[in-house]
C-alpha cells in the first residue's frame, strides 16, 4: 500500500517516487506533534505525505506570485493565514492548507488528495506537503526532535 501511494502521488506531481515519504505518526506509529506527544496513532489519524522536490517547490512558488499574493486583498483570518504560510515558506516548506483561499491551485490540491483519501490506503485522510530540498525537510524534523530531547530531560 505505501509504495502504491507514493506512485500515485509522484505520478500526479510529475516527480520520482523517491521524492515522495510518509512522515508523522502513520510513519512512526505515534505522534512527535506537541499537542499530541507520544499518542499513538488513532483512527482519525492523517496519513501525511511529504514531496521534497526543487522543481515543484519552485513551480507552486512561481504560481503563487503570478497570483499577485502581495497585492490581494486579505481579511484579519486570510492574514493570520499568510503569515503563517510566509513562516513555513521561509523554512522551506510549502503546505498547501496555508495557501490563499482563492488561489486555484489549492482546490485542485486538495481535489487530489480527497481523491485517493478514505480509499484502499488504510481508510485515511491523506494529506501532503512540499519541501523545497531534502536539506529543509531534515532540518524540519530534526529541530523537532532537538525540542524533544531537551523537554525529556
Amino acid at each position: 500500500m505505501y509504495y502504491s501511494l507514493k506512485k500515485v502521488i509522484a505520478e500526479e506531481f510529475a516527480v520520482s517516487t523517491s521524492n515522495v515519504f510518509m512522515a508523522g505518526s502513520a510513519k512512526l506509529g505515534y505522534s512527535i506533534a506537541p499537542k499530541k506527544l507520544w499518542r499513538p496513532i488513532q483512527e482519525k489519524s492523517d496519513i501525511d505525505m511529504v514531496i521534497v522536490s526543487n522543481q515543484l517547490f519552485d513551480l507552486f512558488w512561481k504560481e503563487l506570485l503570478d497570483f499577485n499574493i502581495n497585492l490581494t486583498y486579505r481579511n484579519e483570518k486570510e492574514q493570520e493565514m499568510y503569515d503563517e504560510f510566509l513562516e513555513y515558506f521561509f523554512k522551506g516548506w510549502l503546505r498547501p492548507d496555508k495557501f490563499p483561499f482563492k488561489y486555484p491551485s489549492k482546490q485542485k490540491w486538495f481535489d487530489f488528495f480527497a481523491s485517493i483519501s478514505y480509499k484502499e490506503y488504510d481508510k485515511r485522510k491523506v494529506t501532503g506537503a512540499i519541501y523545497r530540498s531534502e536539506h529543509f525537510f531534515k532540518l524540519y524534523h530534526e529541530l523537532n526532535v532537538k525540542k524533544l530531547r531537551s523537554g525529556v530531560r
